[in-house]
């Protein structure tokens, strides 16, 4: 009886052990599927974390490309064929408008809407074209009027095609790269003729010619079109977008959206201009993603970030351009 009694005893104590193991195995089991979970869960979403970043960066680097090429062109030729200073830029061209008003071939400004103010927000971009036109022998003249044998007609010069040849058109200008002693801009002011001997000769007048001075064009001179440009940021359609208005008729146009700031620093000295883009990111979030002060962008602009560009992740990019005919 003692025997049986003892082993119900020990049978009991292993039971209890046994529960309370299971117990502590249970515990630790749950702690370590919590632990696998969670590491499933995050090597899951980091992935996609990181993708989201990269489709980010990559759009914002590419909107800021896309501003440097429209920028590139007008900038390699800003102020070709053309007098720098103020006071003989508008004396050159003696139309009262824009752009023959500007201070020179380019400027910087302030940008100003009713929502916001944008110091050095506004560049403004007198350039020439190529017209692949060359001329076929030198000419000079005294004066005012002046006639160059070419190769062809500029087809894009407004003059060739009407009777207008009003010098408030900015088509109807044209440059000499190669002209001298100083530079003149040239409007048309008769048609085209074709000339027995081959080629073409125009007729050009010059505003504001020096007196005391002739004008010389040299032989094999490309022709260059008039053309000018300002640059600055619009909100168009709830979005932030780069625009120009490039004086050809066409107005301000969109050209890159998802550019939240741009800014031009000019610097005179160094015939060089700065530029610093602030773009977003493909994809809206939720909450505020860029908080404080995006990486790169100077501090003395950030007053003007706004709350809703915010919601995206922005990126600073920057280019400098030489000035190469000032």
């Amino acid at each position: 009886m003692k025997i049986l009694i003892k082993y119900i005893c020990n049978f009991r104590h292993t039971i209890r052990y046994s529960s309370a193991f299971s117990t502590i195995e249970l515990i630790i089991s749950s702690l370590l599927a919590s632990v696998l979970l969670l590491g499933l869960i995050f090597v899951t979403y980091l992935p996609i974390k990181i993708t989201r970043y990269t489709d980010d960066i990559n759009a914002a680097q590419t909107r800021a490309e896309m501003v440097f090429a429209i920028l590139r062109n007008p900038l390699e030729q800003c102020g070709y064929g053309m007098p720098k200073e103020v006071s003989a830029y508008r004396k050159s061209f003696g139309a009262s408008g824009a752009p023959f008003n500007w201070q020179g071939p380019i400027s910087v400004s302030t940008a100003s809407t009713a929502l916001w103010t944008r110091e050095k927000g506004i560049c403004k971009i007198a350039y020439g074209v190529g017209t692949k036109i060359r001329t076929l022998a030198s000419a000079d003249v005294s004066g005012d009027r002046i006639e160059v044998r070419v190769t062809g007609v500029p087809s894009m010069l407004e003059g060739t095609a009407s009777d207008n040849y009003s010098e408030n058109v900015v088509k109807n200008w044209i440059l000499s790269g190669a002209m001298m002693p100083y530079f003149r801009p040239l409007i048309q002011y008769a048609p085209p003729r074709r000339l027995p001997e081959g080629g073409v000769m125009l007729s050009f007048r010059m505003n504001a010619p020096l007196a005391d001075s002739e004008t010389f064009i040299p032989e094999n001179d490309e022709l260059f079109y008039f053309r000018a440009m300002e640059c600055a940021i619009m909100k168009r359609d709830g979005d932030y977008a780069f625009v120009t208005n490039d004086y050809t008729g066409s107005g301000w146009q969109p050209r890159v959206t998802g550019v939240v700031d741009v800014r031009f620093e000019l610097d005179a000295d160094n015939r060089l201009l700065r530029v610093i883009t602030l773009t977003r990111g493909i994809r809206r979030y939720d909450e505020i993603i860029t908080k404080g002060l995006p990486e790169g962008w100077p501090t003395r602009y950030s007053y003007a970030i706004p709350a809703d560009a915010r919601h995206y992740r922005l990126m600073t990019n920057r280019a400098s351009f030489a000035l190469k005919n000032f």
